[in-house]
């Protein structure tokens, strides 16, 4: 949906823009689609299933009626900048942006290469500290400097290397503190499922090259849906397939529901 376009990991990419506005302009459609269906089963008994083997309608998406969009997985609100962010991940102070789902690559990098720098800063400062000349005045205003860039290392340190874990399962900060809330992260048995995860390579992959994959639900496979049919019984097919369908159909509304 809307991202944040401000800050300093404001997207300036010109065809990252034209994608947001094209996202932007679906699920503000969807939106509208939405609205309407709710009005037309207020009054009619669409979307109800009947004994002639009308089939019943795809639940509907959650809304934000703030930002008038359709909220696809993985999205959310956020409170700071009062817009829907795809692939919500936090708002962050320091950048002064909401990272989310084409700006994260941003983000990362700022933290890679300032950790870098922080890791040649340091050392470099040591060597020039310990060859001053022992007769030359101490040079306060570098050490102050150094002190001052030093105390930036275990914080630059620890995001890097939190959000590099988090690139290889494939999950936004969001969902790492909220995964026992999310739906959509656990299984039948309310055990934690992360269908997003394909591989650490993929993962990465994803997350510096987004796409709409990274918000989709993937689609099972077709061994999966083999091993549902081999697990679905033989008797009464008609009737018990028509319950496993309206299982499945409730998990689905029950998933939506709790995207954020």
């Amino acid at each position: 949906g809307k991202n944040e376009r401000g800050g300093y990991l404001g997207c300036g990419n010109k065809a990252i823009r034209d994608e947001m506005a094209r996202v932007s302009k679906r699920l503000r459609r969807q939106y509208d689609e939405t609205l309407e269906s709710y009005s037309e089963e207020t009054t009619t008994a669409a979307g109800k299933s009947s004994l002639t083997g009308q089939s019943r309608k795809p639940p509907h998406p959650p809304l934000c009626h703030s930002c008038h969009l359709a909220k696809p997985l993985r999205s959310k609100h956020c409170r700071v900048t009062r817009r829907c962010v795809l692939l919500f991940d936090h708002h962050c102070p320091f950048v002064g942006a909401t990272i989310g789902l084409y700006n994260y690559r941003y983000f990362y990098a700022f933290l890679l290469f300032g950790s870098m720098a922080i890791l040649g800063f340091v050392p470099t400062l040591t060597v020039y500290l310990l060859r001053n000349p022992p007769s030359a005045p101490f040079p306060l205003g570098v050490a102050a400097l150094g002190a001052y860039i030093s105390f930036f290392c275990l914080p630059l340190f620890g995001m890097l290397l939190y959000h590099t874990q988090l690139i290889g399962r494939n999950l936004t900060t969001n969902e790492h503190q909220n995964m026992w809330r999310l739906k959509y992260l656990q299984d039948e048995y309310g055990r934690y499922r992360n269908p997003f995860d394909h591989g650490r390579v993929r993962n990465a992959l994803g997350r510096m090259f987004p796409s709409e994959d990274e918000y989709v639900l993937p689609a099972p496979s077709g061994a999966e849906r083999s091993q549902q049919g081999a697990d679905a019984p033989s008797s009464n097919g008609l009737k018990r397939s028509t319950a496993a369908s309206d299982r499945n159909e409730e998990e689905r509304r029950d998933l939506l529901q709790n995207v954020v």
